[in-house]
């Protein structure tokens, strides 16, 4: 269900355009945006001007979301934050690249990551972060090139580092400080 002041759709296209403040709802997302496309045929998307996606417990936010459904790859771009309330994770930068088979989020340029925790919270920021399930279905994050980490009692520089969350390890890699 698309619900907006403004759209227009391309019969012999099959794409269904939208203009100003939109909501999209289906059985598992609600979309928001001010601008964008859907086609039917090929099954992509892409939605601009603040856009917001509400998929179960996760949230994608960006100036723009793009998004092939049947590849099950999406793009965000400038001030991309992709909140998983169920991890207890933040993810942001200025470009985030997401994959569904495998599943895996890259973001760059300004990337950062919060790891919510019961009375504190651990900041991750490098050139580039990735993370993915491990084969347990624990998440994994990697970051490399200019590496900062903080939390209230932990501080530390690196060039790469790996956080696992099913041992709660942070592995600092090349050149590694740390101080509390």
């Amino acid at each position: 269900k698309i619900t907006a002041d403004t759209l227009s759709y391309d019969m012999n296209r099959d794409i269904t355009y939208f203009y100003t403040d939109t909501k999209i709802e289906s059985e598992k997302d609600l979309i928001y945006c001010n601008k964008g496309y859907y086609s039917a045929k090929t099954e992509v998307s892409e939605f601009s001007n603040h856009a917001i996606i509400y998929s179960g417990k996760q949230q994608v936010s960006a100036d723009s979301i793009w998004y092939d459904q049947k590849k099950g790859i999406g793009r965000a771009y400038k001030n991309a934050q992709l909140v998983d309330t169920a991890s207890k994770i933040i993810i942001c930068g200025n470009k985030a690249e997401y994959s569904n088979d495998p599943e895996r989020i890259t973001v760059t340029d300004q990337a950062y990551c919060i790891y919510l925790m019961e009375e504190d919270s651990f900041y991750i920021s490098g050139d580039t972060l990735k993370a993915y399930p491990d084969s347990s279905g624990a998440n994994v994050l990697r970051a490399w090139h200019h590496v900062l980490m903080y939390k209230k009692d932990l501080q530390g520089v690196c060039d790469s580092l790996v956080y696992t969350e099913r041992d709660s390890l942070v592995r600092l890699y090349y050149d590694p400080i740390v101080w509390s």
